[in-house]
């Protein structure tokens, strides 16, 4: 009898027990459930948010690298002071990298100062001296820049004219035999000049003009120097004439004209002295591109430059 209860017991035992697994693994199963539930929410919730924050993100992508410097898409994107408001091609973003991290290595970045002056004379030359300093932002907006960006390119464009002058300046020195050789390699000559006068009166002084063949109250304006090319067809007839001649009334609107040649210069070889400037600073700048050409070469080759 008591075996009997005792297998009752323990097999009523057995059924307890497994109730009350049952009743646990339940409820751990729902609270699981609510659990697993819990996070799915708030990763939903999470993703609803950041999708709303990723709409005010804007990502970019790195193009490249430079001596660890990162160039970016949006480098490509912003105007440029030396463009007048273009962009950079990506190879004019390198070389400018490349440029002012040589002036950063040579210790000749601008200074604060250096920059407000450069904008100061930005001013005067372009007569903004007056303005406030609202309206010149605004106008910077205008173009696409900020101060703050305004300043910045201003400050790396000092930086790489401070390296050329300094790296390259003494490379680039021209001869006065250089310029002599230009000049009797490529002539030029200047073209034939008629200085010219001109009087102008109405139709009654055109009568009198007729009978008397002059006009005694005439007033002549000077056109100065005219080049041959730069005459007006209507007062063709001055090409041929000679020095104090004057040509017949020709009527303009509800006038009439008298030219008179006053002198005429003829076609002639310019001198070396009249071109000695102008060739000089030809050769300088063509040399300067050369010797430049050069100069970032060899920076180039010397540089990490490494395309993700």
């Amino acid at each position: 009898m008591e075996n009997s209860m005792g297998k009752v017991v323990k097999k009523i035992g057995v059924v307890f027990f497994g109730l009350v697994f049952s009743v646990s693994v339940c409820c751990a199963d729902k609270s699981n459930i609510k659990q697993e539930q819990a996070p799915k929410k708030a990763q939903k919730k999470k993703k609803k948010n950041i999708k709303k924050r990723s709409d005010r993100w804007v990502f970019d992508k790195i193009l490249v690298r430079v001596n660890g410097a990162n160039v970016l898409q949006s480098d490509l994107a912003n105007p440029r002071i030396a463009k007048e408001g273009g962009v950079y091609s990506l190879d004019e973003t390198i070389k400018e990298e490349l440029l002012y991290q040589r002036a950063s290595e040579k210790h000749v970045l601008p200074s604060a100062q250096d920059i407000e002056r450069q904008i100061v004379s930005f001013k005067m030359m372009n007569n903004m001296t007056n303005i406030p300093d609202e309206e010149f932002e605004r106008q910077l907006k205008e173009g696409g820049f900020t101060l703050k960006t305004y300043k910045r390119q201003l400050g790396v464009l000092l930086a790489i004219e401070n390296v050329k002058r300094m790296d390259i300046g003494n490379k680039i020195v021209i001869t006065s035999q250089e310029v002599e050789k230009h000049y009797k390699e490529h002539p030029v000559y200047k073209n034939e000049r008629y200085h010219l006068h001109m009087a102008t009166f109405n139709e009654k002084e055109l009568s009198d003009y007729k009978k008397q063949g002059t006009l005694k109250k005439l007033s002549w304006d000077d056109l100065g120097n005219v080049e041959k090319e730069d005459i007006d067809p209507r007062f063709a007839s001055v090409i041929s004439m000679k020095k104090g001649e004057i040509t017949e009334p020709i009527k303009s609107q509800d006038k009439y004209i008298l030219i008179k040649l006053a002198n005429k210069k003829e076609k002639r070889l310019a001198t070396l002295d009249e071109r000695y400037g102008d060739i000089d600073r030809g050769l300088h700048e063509a040399k300067k591109q050369k010797v430049l050409t050069s100069f970032y070469d060899d920076i180039e080759k010397k540089a990490s430059i490494v395309y993700p």
